[in-house]
């Protein structure tokens, strides 16, 4: 997020905390682990001939927007323009598909 939104890892960190802190998103509300608002996960690599694991935070699209919200710039703008277009271009395709299962089932 530091690089889609141009802002310091701090900035960053802190509008997450506010807005797990305020109760619009629910951390870990959907109990599918795809679909939880944060997770961590492992990410190794070699610093000179030293493997190093760290964890790293990663976060579902529903927060990622949210912290978007926050930022007052043109990026953030045409970030939320394209996930909306995404999304709706992906409802299309899983509207299409149900669709499809009800005639394929007689059921037009």
């Amino acid at each position: 997020m530091t690089i889609l939104f141009k802002k310091s890892r701090t900035t960053i960190s802190k509008h997450i905390k506010n807005i797990l802190q305020s109760d619009i998103i629910i951390e870990n509300s959907v109990s599918a682990n795809f679909a939880q608002v944060h997770q961590k996960f492992a990410h190794v690599q070699y610093e000179g001939d030293h493997k190093v694991t760290r964890e790293i935070d990663y976060y579902n699209l529903e927060i990622i927007m949210e912290v978007g919200n926050r930022m007052n710039s043109e990026i953030t703008s045409i970030f939320y323009n394209w996930c909306m277009d995404t999304l709706a271009d992906l409802n299309g395709e899983n509207e299409i598909q149900s669709n499809l299962v009800r005639y394929e089932n007689g059921n037009v």
